[in-house]
């Protein structure tokens, strides 16, 4: 969780911000990794920037559709399905 929490801080630096997390190793977590992600997300939108979730697990995703959170953030099934959402996006990155 300490790379998330890096990345927080690194998304207020970058202009504007765009944030791939792979979840595919991710099988489980709890309120606190969620709360992270969406202060991650909150300071990428206060940027005007981008935040893509990819390879999200079953389990992992009904939890973010039960929070809701499914409604507001951008999925991809994959790494390369996730740049290619953020390119679609920000004509700039390359």
């Amino acid at each position: 969780m300490a790379g998330v929490a890096t990345a927080v801080g690194d998304a207020g630096q970058a202009d504007p911000p765009l944030v791939l997390l792979d979840m595919a190793r991710v099988k489980f977590f709890g309120s606190s990794f969620i709360e992270v992600l969406y202060r991650l997300w909150k300071a990428v939108q206060s940027r005007g920037g981008q935040f893509v979730l990819t390879g999200v697990h079953a389990y992992c995703l009904e939890v973010l559709q039960v929070t809701k959170l499914d409604q507001i953030w951008k999925f991809a099934p994959d790494r390369a399905a996730g740049l290619a959402l953020l390119r679609a996006t920000q004509p700039a990155v390359k």
